[in-house]
């Protein structure tokens, strides 16, 4: 397959506000992830086991009920208010904003309350712990305020404010961890730990709702003359409906695959993958910003004319985010021993292996997860996005049974591996029937085989180097990522064209280039070097 070289000034400028956005947001949800993680460790050591168990229990109904909630309002604002505004009818994007504010504030209302009443009959039927329902009503509190949260969070999204997004999200993360931490010290308890929890979605909510409000001030009263609520509300719920049954099916295989575990592994077992699947959660915190900036992108993008245009956007967004997961999810794969040694101790002996077995699952971000579902939605067929995840599931329920029944855990990521990658393919063959993708595999192959070397090289630095896990993790990590930037240009996994964008986009970020600019720097170098003993008749320019 030929390369895609994508020159359109358009599509650079998209490219450009595209990284800007996905940086931030991916800077919010990785320091938020962590501090989320942080607090998590210090809530679960100062309750101790029973009141923590207790805890998690108290806090599956509301979880349940937003899941329940979402409707796919989210993501339809995403795609409608970019597109809109891309067009040039800027009125239509706010009318569409307020109806979709409105729509979430009842749902989540509703729910809520709804969660509220039910949660004695909830904590006594299915928990079987009457002694539950006061927590449980209280926490349900939570979900009206959570969903104001993760609207305004995609709603600031779709009116280019990531960095706001990411303003919140850690604000929401901190006040959770600082404020329960704070109320069990002083007494409170297991009350105080859900205190905390709903507190940071109240008052996080409400401040989010009000940078919104502050930002739609910007652009005046807006009436809905010509066209009715009505028709905006059907427009926002056809779209949001078959992500609404995505949601519902991610839910389930997630159940699912607990189920299949507790059938047929021990405890032991148990225990060691809950802790692999904590730890992927970091790249869960590096790829889904990158997806979520994506879909106001594809959505600005499908206005563009020709499919051309769609195609090229696509390929450029594909390989640029293969360029962050690929050796992301390489480096915790060829490290798995170390960071379990680092972060929860010897006592864990099979969790590296589930852990790298579950970073291999990222890897295949270069066949499009991920990727193709954001660009389907963004381009407003969720139709196949739901497609991707019916092809998954239909071919996980016989797999994982039979292999997590032969294999246990192991088997499990197998079988979600074996669905995932069937789910690409099906997917990536209706992008190429149907919106004509072109897929620059070669350049994707060209990212593959840098951070497969830089793999090898620490590898075998660590068969030759002895050293304590906590030097070999900072080592590993730091000439990992040495080798892999060297190799990027060496194998031309980079070019000229990246490092313009990049520059364009980070440039004016003072805070990031001052950590992104020396990295330019040392590419641009060894790009020149490349460039000069090959002969090379394009010049590097830089952006200024």
């Amino acid at each position: 397959m030929s390369a895609v070289n994508p020159t359109n000034e358009n599509l650079t400028d998209l490219a450009e506000d595209s990284i800007r956005g996905a940086t931030s947001l991916v800077l919010g949800m990785v320091t938020a992830t962590i501090v989320n993680g942080i607090g998590t460790i210090l809530v679960g050591r100062l309750l101790g086991p029973v009141l923590y168990a207790q805890y998690s229990l108290a806090l599956v109904l509301p979880s349940l009920l937003f899941s329940f909630s979402i409707f796919g309002i989210d993501i339809a604002l995403v795609r409608y208010v970019p597109k809109m505004r891309a067009e040039g009818n800027d009125k239509e994007a706010l009318r569409t904003l307020r109806v979709g504010l409105l729509l979430r504030l009842l749902i989540v209302a509703f729910v809520s309350i709804t969660g509220f009443l039910l949660s004695g009959l909830f904590a006594e039927a299915v928990l079987g712990r009457p002694s539950l329902a006061p927590y449980i009503a209280f926490s349900c509190i939570a979900v009206a305020f959570e969903g104001l949260f993760w609207v305004a969070f995609f709603a600031l999204q779709s009116l280019d404010k990531p960095s706001w997004s990411g303003f919140i999200r850690i604000f929401q993360a901190s006040m959770k961890a600082g404020m329960s931490v704070f109320l069990i010290l002083i007494g409170l308890e297991m009350f105080g730990a859900i205190s905390g929890f709903v507190l940071s979605y109240v008052v996080t909510g409400v401040i989010s709702i009000a940078l919104l409000a502050k930002e739609l001030q910007k652009y005046g009263e807006v009436n809905f003359k010509g066209r009715n609520k009505t028709y905006y509300t059907k427009l926002i719920m056809i779209f949001g409906l078959p992500l609404y049954a995505v949601t519902i099916i991610a839910a389930f295989a997630i159940q699912y695959r607990l189920v299949l575990l507790a059938a047929f592994s021990s405890d032991v077992d148990v225990g060691n993958f809950s802790v692999a699947v904590n730890i992927s959660t970091l790249l869960r915190a590096v790829s889904a910003p990158l997806f979520i900036a994506l879909l106001p992108a594809f959505s600005r993008v499908s206005t563009l004319s020709g499919d051309s245009d769609i195609s090229r956007a696509f390929a450029m967004a594909h390989r640029y985010v293969a360029l962050v997961i690929v050796p992301a999810a390489t480096i915790f794969m060829i490290m798995s021993q170390e960071i379990i040694l680092l972060l929860y101790g010897s006592e864990y002996a099979t969790a590296s292996m589930y852990l790298t077995l579950f970073s291999s699952v990222f890897l295949l971000v270069g066949l499009g997860n991920g990727v193709l579902t954001s660009f389907f939605s963004g381009v407003g067929k969720n139709t196949l996005t739901l497609l991707f995840y019916v092809v998954y599931v239909v071919a996980f329920l016989p797999l994982g049974f039979i292999s997590t029944a032969l294999a246990g855990g192991q088997g499990l990521i197998a079988a979600h591996f074996v669905s995932t990658l069937l789910a690409c393919i099906v997917g990536l063959w209706k992008g190429k029937q149907q919106l004509h993708l072109k897929y620059d595999f070669l350049s994707l192959g060209r990212i593959y085989l840098s951070s497969g070397i830089a793999a090898v090289m620490i590898l075998l630095l660590n068969q030759l180097v002895e050293m304590h896990y906590v030097a070999t993790v900072i080592a590993g990590f730091s000439l990992f990522i040495l080798f892999y930037l060297t190799l990027l240009p060496l194998t031309r996994a980079v070019r000229d064209q990246d490092i313009r964008i990049l520059d364009g986009a980070l440039g004016a970020m003072r805070g990031i280039n001052l950590a992104i600019g020396p990295i330019l720097k040392y590419e641009r170098m060894v790009l020149s070097l490349v460039n000069s003993s090959a002969g090379s008749d394009e010049p590097l320019q830089q952006n200024h």
